[in-house]
């Protein structure tokens, strides 16, 4: 448990605008993912993925994931693991 939530800390102990950045090299057209894809034959060009729904989807759920996940672990450790 306490390694995953030095995974779900991780993030935050970064600036928002290096993350920003790490998706957008990850995501853009001739990034790592799209490189996958097409390298690997699932696609036959690269996808759009960032200044659309899914970039913003990705990025978001990145950035309010461990806030959200904090507060739920905080109380989910209170119950009692007898009443599971």
């Amino acid at each position: 448990a306490n390694v995953l939530m030095a995974f779900v800390m991780l993030p935050l102990w970064t600036a928002i605008l290096v993350r920003t950045y790490g998706w957008l090299v990850l995501l853009r057209r001739d990034g790592l993912i799209n490189a996958a894809l097409t390298g690997s034959g699932l696609t036959a060009e690269p996808l759009p993925l960032v200044y659309n729904f899914t970039g913003t989807l990705i990025g978001m759920v990145h950035y309010m994931l461990p806030l959200f996940l904090l507060p739920v672990y905080a109380a989910m450790r209170d119950i009692d693991p007898n009443l599971i």
